[in-house]
């Protein structure tokens, strides 16, 4: 947990919402919605529009879309306050206290997003025997100035140009130093400020998938998820040149997160009575780990695959006392796997993937 000094600080946020339905055709729905925030002082005010359409183009297809664009104001210690957390900083070869500060003349965040949609659905598919329906999205969102912390690493490579402090570096004095203060590996505490952060697009497709059938005396429903990230592109700033983030660990990114470019779930559920079982299997594609990017030298390491990843989770759930109670059973990461290897403290990555093995849920509802 982060350490913190205490202040006292108050803000006023004034907000309007409204939204209307307007079906203009039996197979036309369209909604239109407006939000209006004043959060008032440096942060001013935004007017934020969205605008989804939905079409049934036929008995089967039906086309949605939407786009809008949004705004979030600065929080109270990101405008002032201070914090401090221990960080691993490489030159020194262990962890060194890094101060965060409150900056007063934040500007808002904002983004624009849009996403274009298709479901196909068919109730006699497979020659009347089942029911099918497959949803197709494409996403995009364009982040505009992104409030973030700044990134220590990028302030290392700037005022410590091959290693060597450059006193005309504006940011050198950003650094307590030991010793004759001239190397990095002399840092001994890092001052970094809440900033604007440089433009971030990304965009993607959602695909999901339900198809279900008669099976004998109970019903048999299969299920698959993907999601795929398509691009993950961070523009350039002071503190560096743009870089794409896709397939990447990012942690010498402060302010990124792991981006993973496919992640999926296919699932069998049968039914039989007042029993359900059901069965999941659970997929994170492969990533590099400490890849190498303009803004945040990776001191000599090159990139190394952190290994797809698969898990299975089963359920179990039966209904007893005519329906006013439930027993289920759930075992989460069925075969015991362990999670892919990664360059990090706790060798794997805490952000995606679980570290617990097998584990087993049991279960009791009853209404009274």
């Amino acid at each position: 947990m982060a350490g913190a000094t205490p202040f006292d600080d108050a803000q006023t946020i004034n907000a309007a919402f409204v939204e209307l339905a307007l079906p203009l055709a039996d197979n036309l729905e369209t909604q239109i919605s407006a939000r209006y925030e004043d959060y008032g002082g440096d942060t001013g005010s935004s007017f934020d529009p969205k605008i989804a359409v939905r079409l049934e183009a036929s008995d089967a297809w039906t086309l949605r879309g939407s786009a809008s664009t949004t705004f979030r104001g600065p929080t109270l210690n990101q405008l002032g306050g201070r914090s401090t957390t221990l960080s691993f900083v490489g030159p020194t070869g262990t962890f060194k206290a890094v101060d965060t500060f409150g900056t007063e003349d934040l500007d808002p965040e904002s983004a624009t997003t849009a996403n274009l949609g298709a479901i196909f659905t068919r109730d006699d598919f497979a020659m009347g025997k089942g029911s099918l329906t497959v949803s197709v999205d494409y996403w995009r969102f364009d982040f505009e100035d992104p409030i973030i912390k700044e990134d220590f690493n990028s302030l290392i490579a700037l005022a410590f140009p091959g290693g060597t402090l450059d006193p005309s570096s504006p940011y050198a004095s950003r650094f307590n130093l030991a010793g004759d203060g001239t190397s990095s590996s002399d840092i001994q505490r890092i001052k970094v400020n809440m900033i604007n952060g440089p433009d971030i697009d990304t965009d993607g497709i959602d695909v999901a998938v339900m198809y279900e059938t008669d099976a004998g005396p109970g019903t048999l429903t299969y299920t698959g998820q993907l999601t795929q990230t398509l691009s993950y592109d961070v523009g350039a700033s002071e503190l560096g040149s743009g870089f794409d983030a896709l397939g990447t660990l990012n942690d010498n990114v402060a302010y990124l997160r792991p981006v993973v470019e496919l992640k999926g779930k296919l699932g069998v559920k049968y039914e039989r009575g007042d029993n359900t079982y059901n069965l999941v299997a659970n997929y994170t594609g492969d990533y590099e780990d400490n890849p190498p990017n303009a803004s945040a030298p990776n001191s000599g390491f090159g990139p190394r695959d952190i290994d797809d990843h698969i898990t299975f989770d089963m359920h179990y759930n039966t209904s007893i006392n005519n329906g006013n109670s439930a027993v289920w059973l759930s075992i989460y990461n069925l075969t015991d796997e362990d999670p892919p290897y990664a360059r990090l403290d706790l060798n794997y990555d805490p952000y995606t993937h679980n570290p617990f093995g097998r584990m087993i849920k049991l279960g009791l509802r009853h209404s009274f």
